[in-house]
């Protein structure tokens, strides 16, 4: 991130306040872990009483609950790699867009496939696409929305050609972490094709997120909820034993999903109907901005921390000499009213 995203302009002591406050939100009390998980399968499930060197530990709770350790050829060490190193690019001084907000998308993700059953219309590529992707969709992050990384010229949107220039980039970092080095490339037991298929459905969920898509995403599903046809479900995925994963977790587990231990055989070339993909792409887009259908006092966390995030941007566009964006001027918070 260049030296002038990080300007800050100093503010009255109110807002100063506040920001403390809301920036106390990214630090989790000290409840045991054991009897915070206990709460997982619920939507007032609080996932900031989770310490954040504790987080993996939920991310592996949900894989190992969703049963994609038994169904997928998953190494338990090397995914424990890939998590611990995704976790370590998330920026833990971005406020709202960091690995609690990227774990809390997960949880909403897997409470969407369990509580509205939306795993029985998913095979489990699908499922293990999804839960990555939400794991994932915000990785290195800078606080910084697109239409600020276009107007200043920022390298990531030179890269991407001022198109979905963040979505692009997590995404791509996803893809090459999991490819960087032995020890994080949790595909490596995938045959070719499944690696390539988990890929594709890993950029096609995570650019689902980008707002500049929302409309587009909105009219294909209100043209498939016009169709009289029933849901497409894609080819179930199964492999044999023999090639079941060798790490295992020591909380067991088994597969939730309808596919997992549906055959024996072992399906060469994985596809993806148009309605199972439209079906991630919501539930991605659900899940991302769940936090505001949770109980009042998740969803005011979660909502001072955005604002804290959007008044920095703020100050940096004035700064710069450029028009506060909406919603994100420190000096004139009424207008959130």
């Amino acid at each position: 991130m260049d030296s002038e995203h990080d300007v800050r302009k100093p503010r009255h002591s109110t807002l100063i306040e506040e920001e403390k406050e809301a920036l106390k939100s990214i630090s989790a009390t000290s409840k045991d872990l054991h009897d915070v998980l206990k709460g997982i399968k619920s939507w007032s499930f609080d996932i900031f009483e989770i310490k954040r060197e504790d987080l993996p530990k939920l991310v592996e709770r949900i894989f190992v609950d969703m049963g994609l350790f038994e169904a997928l050829p998953l190494d338990a060490r090397k995914f424990f790699g890939f998590v611990t190193s995704i976790m370590g690019q998330y920026h833990i001084n971005v406020p709202y867009h960091n690995f609690r907000h990227a774990c809390d998308v997960l949880h909403a993700a897997y409470l969407i496939l369990t509580l509205v059953e939306a795993q029985n219309m998913l095979n489990t590529l699908e499922i293990f696409a999804l839960l990555l992707a939400a794991l994932c969709h915000d990785v290195d992050h800078p606080g910084l929305t697109n239409s600020f990384l276009s107007v200043t010229n920022d390298p990531l949107a030179i890269r991407y050609n001022d198109i979905s220039i963040l979505e692009s980039h997590h995404a791509s970092t996803t893809i090459k972490t999991l490819l960087a080095y032995e020890s994080t490339n949790i595909l490596e037991l995938f045959s070719e094709a499944e690696q390539r298929h988990i890929r594709k459905l890993l950029v096609e969920i995570i650019l689902a997120t980008d707002m500049e898509q929302h409309f587009k995403i909105m009219d294909m599903l209100k043209a498939r909820s016009t169709e009289s046809r029933p849901f497409e479900c894609s080819p179930p995925f199964a492999r044999k034993s023999s090639q079941n994963n060798s790490g295992s977790s020591s909380e067991g587990g088994s597969s939730s999903s309808q596919n997992s231990n549906s055959s024996n055989s072992v399906q060469s070339s994985p596809s993806s109907t148009r309605d199972a993909v439209l079906l991630l792409k919501m539930i991605i887009k659900c899940a991302d901005i769940s936090n505001v259908v949770k109980p009042f006092f998740l969803s005011k966390r979660w909502a001072a921390l955005l604002l804290t995030e959007w008044f920095r941007q703020g100050d940096s566009e004035r700064k710069l000499g450029l028009p506060v964006s909406k919603n994100m001027d420190s000096a004139n918070p009424v207008a959130l009213q």
